[in-house]
């Protein structure tokens, strides 16, 4: 075999083993968007899970508001001064400063690099 028919299949073969690794790299990304984090468009009494049955819900009033530690995120300071870390505040309701009442459950099988507040799951979320 001459030497440019050589060059010419390792090209091919380097070139299909790119577009192998594209195409594995767009699956691997586009499942873990699509499955992986697959974020709730409503809030109910579904979310709730029948194995932490033994917390009790929590109902209050409060402000979120947004932290700069950590990264950033939101969390509710209650009107009772309680701080509450919720896992699945929807983006409508990520505005720093807004009044809400909500309803949740607290979370105690989750752990947080935040530090701080109560882990809670949202069940209801209302603006004042």
């Amino acid at each position: 075999m001459s030497k440019s028919k050589r060059s010419n299949n390792i090209h091919r073969t380097t070139k299909s083993i790119y577009i192998l690794i594209g195409l594995t790299g767009f699956i691997l990304i586009f499942g873990l968007l699509f499955f992986g984090f697959n974020i709730q468009s409503t809030i109910d009494n579904s979310s709730i899970d029948d194995n932490n049955s033994d917390n009790e819900l929590i109902y209050g009033t409060g402000t979120i508001i947004y932290l700069k530690i950590e990264g950033g995120f939101y969390g509710i300071l209650s009107d009772d001064g309680e701080h509450y870390d919720p896992i699945n505040l929807l983006i409508e309701y990520q505005k720093d400063g807004l009044r809400i009442r909500f309803i949740a459950k607290e979370r105690n099988d989750l752990l947080s690099f935040h530090m701080w507040g109560k882990i809670v799951e949202l069940i209801s979320i209302h603006p004042l």
